[in-house]
């Protein structure tokens, strides 16, 4: 580790960022953050980077981070003198608006990280990421996950500026919303991992050798999902547990009759006296039977946790194809 902290000092183009250009600085303190946050960063930042000689200043200072956890005590200095001169300027000088073809300007990571209990850099970075050059990710969307979540996911970014400070009933209001699961999320209960995929409503249920219409006034609900079991060992589970509830708050339990025309027509009912294997994913259908009303007024799922000892329960709102 010295020998690369040695080439940094080394590098005069690293060296010199500090006191020349404002727009290289800000160009290198995003592509530093971006590395911190996400563990790369986008390709034309490197390639902007390149072209000034500081893409490899940046990649060691993040090789240096990545072994020791800290960054170098020059640059930490540099770079707090560095806050303590721009704080006064719009966004406090940590970022700017996005602007087609300018220069990526967001380093609020950045500042996070190396401040962690300032509540004030977490703000920032939230602020950033509705008006600047990047957005938040998306849970769920794949590839490597970050090493910070909370400064790449908007929801774990408010749960840890609710650690650190009294959040404002705006901000509130926002990390509610943001703990709501939604169709398409994936949720762990227990041993199992769902997604909730959709929902349709029906008169009827089945096919034209089985098949099951809804009572007068009422629709059937299907609710289509995905179980994975995280466990060690076989399962055997069963939807019979679910539960919808309307805006009213009267609660409906699964259609025995819907889910057994379901079961015989083809489509998967449940996993009744089924087996779900460690590490298995398997699609699944359940049936409710409810007023028509109550379709159109929202309806939501409650998916509780399996098992004697399961306490906790997830609400998805249900969004019909």
């Amino acid at each position: 580790m010295p020998e690369l902290e040695a080439k940094l000092a080394a590098d005069t183009a690293y060296q010199a960022v500090w006191t020349g250009s404002r727009a290289d600085l800000n160009l290198f303190l995003t592509f530093v953050s971006e590395l911190l946050t996400e563990g790369g960063a986008p390709v034309d930042l490197g390639r902007m980077l390149q072209e000034k000689n500081l893409k490899d200043a940046g990649i060691k200072l993040f090789l240096v981070y990545a072994r020791v956890g800290h960054l170098p005590a020059d640059f930490t200095k540099n770079f707090d003198a560095h806050l303590a001169a721009v704080k006064g300027e719009p966004n406090q000088g940590l970022w700017a608006p996005y602007a087609k073809g300018a220069v990526p300007h967001d380093f609020t990571a950045l500042a996070a990280v190396l401040h962690r209990e300032n509540a004030e850099y977490l703000r920032a970075r939230i602020a950033a990421k509705a008006k600047g050059p990047t957005s938040w990710r998306v849970p769920g969307g794949g590839g490597t996950p970050p090493e910070r979540p909370y400064l790449s996911y908007e929801r774990d970014c408010y749960e840890r500026l609710a650690l650190l400070t009294r959040l404002a009933p705006a901000e509130q209001a926002r990390l509610d919303l943001l703990r709501q699961t939604r169709v398409g999320d994936r949720f762990v209960l227990g041993d199992f991992a769902y997604i909730i995929s959709g929902a349709q409503a029906r008169t009827s249920v089945g096919n034209q050798f089985v098949k099951e219409e809804a009572s007068e006034g009422a629709l059937f609900v299907v609710v289509s999902y995905v179980i994975e079991n995280l466990g060690n060992a076989p399962a055997t589970v069963v939807s019979d547990d679910f539960l919808l509830i309307d805006a009213k708050g009267r609660q409906f339990k699964p259609s025995s009759h819907a889910n057994t025309a379901l079961a015989m027509s083809g489509g998967r009912k449940d996993l009744l006296l089924s087996e779900l294997n460690p590490g298995v994913k398997r699609t699944v259908k359940t049936a409710f039977e409810v007023p028509e009303a109550a379709v159109g007024a929202g309806l939501k799922l409650v998916v509780p946790e399996k098992g004697l000892l399961g306490s906790k329960t997830v609400e998805v709102a249900l969004r019909f194809e």
